[in-house]
């Protein structure tokens, strides 16, 4: 009789033990989906830059600038025998801050409970990059394209 009185208190303290562990659980993450309410999650990046504990309005601004800085930049365009340096603007290239920003944003935010609980884990452990979302004008790029035929038609003989 005295170990079955064991055994059922043995099972009550394991049983209080993980109701415990569940409830510390259940309250660290609340509070740390609390904390970043408004917030990147720690370890989220944008094209390899650091979002983590920004607000949604500072991520737009820096990624904003980023995408311009890329924007500017020269790419290199071989045609014939002939090379071009045009800037990716030039090119009908842009950037969706918006877009970008929203989807890192959302991760460990979306969907089923159980969705959320493994993106942050992954989030954890991880990390989380996500890539510039990128649009091109196609008539800005076709337009670059059909003066570059221009300038370069040989007349046959």
């Amino acid at each position: 009789m005295n170990s079955l009185k064991q055994k059922s208190l043995k099972f009550a303290l394991e049983i209080f033990i993980l109701i415990l562990t569940l409830g510390i659980l259940t309250m660290w993450f609340l509070n740390f989906f609390k904390i970043y309410e408004d917030k990147f999650f720690p370890r989220v990046t944008i094209s390899g830059l650091p979002v983590g504990g920004q607000t949604l309005e500072q991520a737009k601004q820096n990624i904003n600038q980023y995408g311009q800085e890329i924007n500017s930049k020269s790419v290199e365009l071989t045609f014939g025998e002939s090379n071009f340096t045009p800037r990716l603007a030039d090119l009908g290239v842009k950037f969706d801050t918006e877009k970008t920003v929203d989807e890192a944003f959302s991760y460990g935010r979306r969907g089923t409970l159980i969705n959320k609980i493994k993106e942050n884990f992954n989030l954890a452990f991880f990390g989380y990059n996500t890539a510039l979302v990128a649009q091109i004008d196609k008539k800005i790029l076709n337009d670059y394209i059909d003066s570059l035929a221009k300038k370069n038609r040989h007349p046959k003989n």
